[in-house]
């Protein structure tokens, strides 16, 4: 009888224990912070998606930090005994983390508009930089190695506008930061030589109004070519009567020095012989007097001082003929036509007709103002 209540007493003194302990465990002991952590995950998840980490990437690090403390401090937790568990620090580092998960997005959202509008500026504007470029430096003479990054711009400029359009907003804009430097580098190149090549201006007004004068007084008809606009004019009685497109050697910026540098000369020249039929392959040509005087004392200056080769030879033979309308700059040095206006010019000039070749007609301030509006 003492042992069976002995063993009784035992008994009913474990199930109180056993009692307590599942009461404490119930009501007392902290529940795993599953849900908290995630809501965390998943705010943390849709920031990512939502490319936080590139348009608000500061509070993105954060909000990542918060869960990488509040996971860290979860599995030190899950190592103490479960009595001695506590997670307040886990819970409120998953609340910090999801709060900045939603910061994170908002400012993603009103950063990725902003980025937007920004490239869209961007996109216009270096557009319009190289549409100018095609129409002021077409035809000008740029190194290939300019030309090239030019050509290396458009493209990447195109592909900034498919990435703009996939909503690749940083790609686009990495594209379009390459892209300006590329295009802005060209531009600057083409303007600082025109810059250069202006400074002949002066020379140039005086042998422009000279023909022309020389046209009013004499009542002559003139020929003045302007290579910068790539026009050749006729002028009667000092009134200009036509207006040509023209076409020159490739290397047409600045006078030509040699035979063989593909450059067209400039200066006051005439007419020394028309040519048609089968005494040119151009159709029709007006053969002029270059090299004059000026120009055989230029290239024997240059043979002197070494800026050209003692083997250097002086060029001859430049017209103006037909056979142009090619839409590039290609002949070996003369002024080309298309044959409807060699027609024309033909029938109006002779033998002795003035013939005036400068860089441009247009004083340097207009044709800058023009290249201004879009740097």
């Amino acid at each position: 009888m003492v042992r069976g209540t002995r063993i009784f007493i035992y008994s009913a003194f474990a199930a109180g224990v056993l009692s307590v302990i599942l009461f404490l465990i119930v009501n007392y002991l902290p529940d795993p912070p599953t849900g908290e952590i995630e809501d965390a995950r998943t705010a943390l998840a849709e920031a990512r998606d939502m490319k936080s980490d590139q348009y608000s990437p500061a509070s993105f690090r954060v909000a990542l930090a918060y869960y990488d403390s509040a996971m860290t401090n979860w599995s030190a937790q899950n190592e103490k005994l479960i009595f001695l568990r506590r997670y307040d620090d886990v819970i409120s580092f998953a609340n910090k983390s999801e709060e900045y998960s939603v910061m994170a997005m908002d400012q993603a959202r009103l950063n990725s508009a902003s980025i937007k509008d920004r490239l869209e500026t961007r996109m216009r504007e270096l557009k319009k930089i190289v549409e100018s470029l095609g129409e002021l430096f077409v035809r000008y003479p740029i190194p290939s190695e300019v030309r090239n990054r030019l050509t290396r711009g458009r493209l990447l400029l195109s592909e900034a506008e498919v990435a703009f359009e996939n909503s690749s907003f940083l790609q686009a804009n990495r594209k379009i930061t390459d892209a300006d430097h590329l295009i802005r580098y060209s531009l600057d190149y083409a303007v600082k030589s025109l810059e250069e090549y202006f400074t002949s201006y002066k020379h140039w007004k005086v042998w422009l109004d000279r023909t022309v004068e020389e046209s009013r007084v004499k009542k002559i008809p003139v020929i003045i070519v302007d290579k910068i606009a790539g026009k050749c004019y006729l002028y009667n009685k000092g009134v200009k009567t036509g207006e040509f497109d023209a076409e020159f050697g490739p290397q047409w910026i600045g006078d030509k020095r040699h035979r063989g540098d593909r450059a067209t000369p400039e200066g006051i020249y005439h007419v020394t012989r028309k040519l048609e039929g089968a005494s040119t392959k151009y159709y029709k040509a007006l053969l002029i007097n270059y090299p004059n005087e000026d120009d055989q004392n230029r290239f024997r200056a240059e043979i002197r001082d070494g800026s050209l080769p003692s083997s250097a030879k002086i060029g001859g033979l430049i017209e103006i003929h037909g056979h142009g309308g090619k839409g590039r700059d290609w002949t070996d040095g003369c002024v080309a036509l298309t044959d409807r206006d060699m027609d024309i010019l033909f029938r109006q000039v002779r033998v002795g007709t003035p013939v005036t070749i400068i860089g441009s007609v247009s004083a340097p301030e207009e044709v800058m103002r023009r290249i201004n509006e879009v740097r």
